[in-house]
């Protein structure tokens, strides 16, 4: 498991809860977030996650009609009891004519504004550091690991996906551009 969640982020957070049902290959699981950006959630969830693991996602706010139908990437799990991870949105609404994110996310966000009183904007969280923030250098190696333990599952899709997340990280890197010629050729 990873540092927890501790990193700085470029994109506005709001402490909310939604209700989110997630899947993947090995089953569907219910959890909660505890805090939504337009580019991703932490989530609380009785399910232990792995790192690098693909799921889609179904979130639903009380204050939102539509639900947010999307696909994400596990970018960090704590194992400790509640289990919490943060999930990366991997594009936009999966269903035809769904929202995408960063609407819904702005949708969400102007709904809890209109909960507060006087319509005034609920507050964006401050993350709570407990620790230093993992390098993306120890994330591109992580990240390169569980893809090459992909490979070795068969889930050659999985692992194109991760190596192109680490490839965001370190754009340039040459081992894992290698890595995805290599995957596309075969």
């Amino acid at each position: 498991m990873s540092n927890g969640g501790e990193e700085s982020r470029r994109f506005p957070r709001l402490v909310t809860r939604c209700r989110v049902r997630l899947r993947d290959r090995f089953g569907v699981w219910d959890a909660e977030t505890e805090d939504l950006g337009p580019r991703g959630c932490r989530i609380v969830t009785s399910r232990r996650q792995t790192v690098g693991a693909l799921v889609s996602l179904t979130l639903e706010s009380e204050r939102v009609a539509e639900a947010l139908e999307v696909t994400g990437q596990i970018v960090w799990a704590r194992a400790e009891r509640p289990t919490r991870a943060g999930i990366s949105f991997a594009g936009g609404g999966t269903a035809p004519g769904a929202a995408a994110p960063g609407p819904w996310f702005e949708a969400v966000r102007a709904a809890e504004g209109e909960a507060h009183p006087g319509g005034a904007p609920r507050p964006e969280i401050v993350i709570e550091i407990e620790g230093p923030a993992e390098e993306p250098e120890a994330l591109v190696e992580r990240l390169s690991q569980r893809a090459v333990e992909l490979v070795g599952g068969g889930e050659r899709a999985a692992a194109e996906v991760i190596i192109r997340r680490a490839l965001a990280l370190a754009p340039g890197d040459v081992e894992l551009e290698a890595a995805l010629r290599k995957l596309a050729a075969r």
